[in-house]
């Protein structure tokens, strides 16, 4: 039994190594794409975004926003114009990447005649977005991190990713002073850096935790509206 428990659970860096090599497989093999074209010092960023996403999304994916059954909203920072983008039609993964593009990792996206990076620069949890006069609006935040002082000084990859999630967090304190959304949770992940990308099914695990009170919470305004609309 024993034997059985360890092959279907390996070590947290067997199971990431393993993950690594699904995605560089689906990168440079299964796309047909090389090193170059996803990664190259000489670019205004590292890696080539829409590239990387595309290999990470499953297959059979919408193409466009108009394909989704529920209507998405995406927002993206103008670099020029200094401004929140919000995008809810048009191609789907170029908005998905420029909505992701971390300055220095990420290469910004050049999408209807502007160029697009990460909008949590902007506005990071976007409940504002939402309709709140006609819909329940829940907020899930992800920009607080869990940071140790262990007595020395940060590296620089740590100060950058660091400084980018106390900025959000500042952001989506002081937006959740002005209003709230109905349900506002922030799960336990903040143990995971930006670039964990290997680790959703480790960062999902995180976040189940708060799965009971979340849907506590959803069928205590469910009953309230029914009792509201019963009255």
């Amino acid at each position: 039994m024993r034997r059985y428990e360890r092959a279907r659970n390996p070590p947290l860096h067997r199971r990431s190594f393993t993950r690594r090599q699904s995605l560089l497989k689906r990168l440079l093999i299964d796309t047909g794409d090389t090193w170059g074209s996803l990664i190259n010092i000489f670019r205004p960023a590292v890696v080539e975004p829409e590239i990387l996403f595309a290999a990470l999304f499953p297959e059979g994916m919408a193409q466009s926003f108009s394909d989704l059954e529920i209507p998405l909203t995406i927002v993206a920072t103008d670099f020029y114009r200094q401004n929140e983008y919000v995008m809810r039609e048009g191609p789907l993964l170029s908005a998905i990447s420029a909505s992701s593009c971390l300055p220095v990792l990420l290469t910004p996206v050049r999408r209807d005649g502007r160029v697009l990076i990460d909008g949590g620069f902007v506005n990071p949890t976007p409940f504002d977005l939402l309709d709140k006069a006609r819909y329940f609006t829940v907020a899930i935040d992800v920009t607080g991190t869990d940071v140790e002082d262990i007595g020395e000084i940060p590296g620089s990859f740590e100060t950058w990713a660091g400084s980018f999630s106390i900025t959000q967090s500042s952001i989506v304190a002081e937006k959740v002073k002005c209003a709230r959304p109905d349900i506002f949770i922030e799960p336990n992940v903040g143990s995971f850096n930006t670039m964990d990308f290997f680790e959703v099914e480790d960062i999902l695990a995180a976040a189940a935790a708060d799965q009971d009170t979340f849907k506590r919470r959803i069928e205590k305004i469910v009953e309230n509206q029914i009792i509201e609309d019963n009255n």
